[in-house]
This record gives C-alpha cells, sequence and structure tokens, in this order.
C-alpha cells in the first residue's frame, strides 16, 4: 500500500510529512502485542493498562529543530513557535498543570491503545473525545494533537482519545466508518470509570477523518452533548480524491470495500444520513475555503442537511483555509472553545443519581 508523500500529513497538511516517524515514539510500537497491567486481566477493567506518557522531545526547541529538519518543515515549525510557547511545552510535557497517561482499553473484544488527559487540580470534569485524522498507517495521534488536548485538559475537561483499531499498535485490523467508530464510544465507557469525569457532560472533536468518525458517532450515540468538526469529508462516493483513495486507501481500511464499493461509501456518508444524527447534538462545522483534501463542498450541503432538519449547527468557512486551518487556528480554539463550553461544560444537568439525559438509541 503505497500514497504519495503528501498523504503522509497530519494536522499541519503536506508540510507535515513526519507524523509516521515519530508515531511510536508516542504511543508504543507497531505491533500486536500490548502489555497489560499486572492483576488487571483483560476484559476486567475499562482500562486495562495505563503508564504516563513521556514526550519525545525533552524541549521545545528539540521538537522544533526536528520538525525543521523535515520536508519543508521550516513553516511547519515555524507555525507551532507561534502556537505553543516554551512556557505551554514544558507545563504540559512536565505535567505541572494536566496528567498526560498512555492507556489501553477493550473495545469489541481487542485490547486498543489511546490517551488520556486530566486536569491535575481535583474535581469532576466534563469529558472530551478526540478522533484523529488520517488512516491506517497514516492515521496518528502526534506532538501537536496531544498539546492541543492538554491545552483543553487545562481549561476543565477530562480528554480521551483513541488510536484506533489496528492502528499505532492497537490489536485488530483498520476499519474506518466501523471498527473506529465503536473504539470511540467505547471511551465514554472509559471516561465514567474515572472518578474525576462526568460522563453526563460529553463533547466530541473530529479533524479530516476524525470528523467522519465523529459524524458516524452522533448517529450511533445520544449520549454527545456537542461536536466539533475540522475538515471533515460527508459525501465519500462522489469525492474529487475517490480514484485515489480506491487505489491506494480504502481497500486495505474499509473491509469488504472491492465487493461493493459505492454501498460501502454511501454508508459511510453522512450526507447520505443526516436525519440519523443526535437530535439533541450541537455541530460547530469548520473547513477551510481552499481545502485541497476536502471539498468545502462537503461541509456547505451537510450545514444545508442540518438547516432543512432544523438542528443546532454552526458553520464556518475560513477564506484561504486549508485543511489544516493552521493559519486561522487562534480563530478555531475561539470557535472551539466557545462551543465546547457552552453545549457541554455550562450544560445544565440532572444530579448525578438520576438517571442520564443522553442514552443510546437501542
Amino acid at each position: 500500500m503505497t500514497l504519495p508523500n503528501q498523504l503522509l500529513a497530519n494536522r499541519g497538511g503536506t508540510r507535515m510529512i513526519f507524523a509516521r516517524a515519530i508515531a511510536i515514539l508516542l504511543l508504543g510500537p507497531a505491533c500486536p502485542a500490548i502489555a497489560v497491567a499486572s492483576g488487571a486481566p483483560l476484559g476486567d477493567t475499562a482500562i486495562v493498562s495505563r503508564e504516563a506518557w513521556r514526550p519525545p522531545f525533552a524541549t521545545r526547541a528539540g521538537w522544533l529543530a526536528f520538525v525543521a529538519r523535515t520536508p519543508n518543515g521550516a513553516d511547519s515549525a515555524r507555525d507551532y513557535a507561534n502556537l505553543y510557547s516554551k512556557d505551554n511545552y514544558d507545563r504540559w510535557t512536565q505535567g505541572r498543570t494536566v496528567a498526560i497517561s498512555r492507556i489501553v482499553y477493550r473495545s469489541g473484544g481487542l485490547a486498543i491503545r489511546g490517551l488520556l488527559i486530566e486536569p491535575r487540580k481535583a474535581g469532576r470534569y466534563p469529558v472530551l473525545i478526540f478522533n484523529h485524522g488520517g488512516v491506517g498507517q497514516w492515521g496518528r495521534i502526534i506532538v501537536p494533537d496531544i498539546l492541543e488536548m492538554s491545552r483543553l485538559a487545562e481549561r476543565g475537561y477530562v480528554v480521551l482519545a483513541s488510536t484506533f483499531r489496528g492502528e499505532g499498535g492497537s490489536e485488530g485490523k483498520p476499519d474506518m466508518g466501523g471498527g473506529d467508530v465503536a473504539d470511540t464510544l467505547a471511551l465514554i465507557d472509559v471516561a465514567a470509570t474515572l472518578p474525576g469525569a462526568d460522563t453526563r457532560r460529553v463533547g466530541m472533536w473530529g479533524v479530516s477523518r476524525g470528523g467522519l468518525t465523529t459524524y458516524a458517532a452522533l448517529a450511533k450515540s445520544r449520549r454527545i452533548a456537542a461536536a466539533v468538526i475540522e475538515g471533515g469529508p460527508t459525501d465519500l462516493v462522489h469525492a474529487a480524491r475517490r480514484p485515489e483513495f480506491d487505489a491506494h486507501v480504502y481497500p486495505d481500511v474499509i473491509p469488504g470495500y472491492l465487493a461493493d464499493r459505492e454501498g460501502v461509501l454511501a454508508a459511510r456518508s453522512p450526507l447520505d444520513w443526516p436525519e440519523r444524527l443526535s437530535p439533541s447534538a450541537a455541530i460547530l462545522i469548520l473547513h477551510g475555503g481552499d481545502d485541497p483534501r476536502v471539498e468545502p463542498n462537503d461541509a456547505l450541503r451537510m450545514a444545508e442537511a442540518l438547516q432543512r432538519l432544523k438542528r443546532s449547527y454552526r458553520l464556518k468557512i475560513y477564506e484561504g483555509g486549508g485543511h489544516d486551518l493552521i493559519g486561522n487556528m487562534a480563530d478555531v480554539r475561539a470557535e472551539m472553545d466557545r462551543w465546547f463550553d457552552r453545549y457541554v461544560r455550562d450544560r445544565m444537568v440532572p444530579p448525578p443519581n438520576s438517571a442520564t439525559p443522553l442514552a443510546d438509541e437501542a
């Protein structure tokens, strides 16, 4: 399975080709063997293994120097330097205000790797779940993702993320639009075992492929109060880049793809089933007007569908913005923070001992 270099990317678009190079440093080797914590048989607990995450770069300067040495990395290093100060990097990676843990949890009988980031200050916090971009061997959680999740945790959220099955050392085979959805929803149950997490208040944030995962999660669960989707595709059937993905991606990450291409992609295209999305979830859609990977029309058409259904949503298209929206990140952060604070953190919920107001469909 080979792809052009520009597909080996993360939030930074074509300039961030180093995603694969540091994936092992972030979440462990991509091998099927996963160590389970002593005394915790697989399946007996929601989190079967947990250890402190160690940054692959001891200093911000070392991280930025590594980025700068990658192809076209000077621009990436500059963008990251603007987004994450030395104080940010040191405070989060040294665990002063947040605790970052690598976890292994159960989903569909598989041991799945993930991340858990919690505020250091004791309390009961709402939950945010992050769904990363990329698929298969190109699907990674990398340093900027962890820093951004740390920023959210510092603001008063328990943040979790999955590497998804078949990726980043998790068991199983890649299953885009199927198993990955089960893996991200399982994190709500993981959060329910944490004393500092309030699963009556859950938000979800997805980037690119992670946006697709988020839409699917909203169709399967009523436990998500709000979602933020950045650069998320909604129509895989008619996507301009479909021939490329037909040849190099989908056969390896979607079970049964070659037997029914149209049907499989339609089943994974939110634009084909907007009415299935949770009517109680508030959806914020953010997209770059010059996104070369996912057409802005995907966001526009989804907004039109949500408008017809009279759902709670907001659409923002960034003029000149790319797929990663890195040049618009200050505004992206402001929009995301406002959305999650309004619909998740400040959401009115009944007392902890009463029935949960959000539940999955039978």
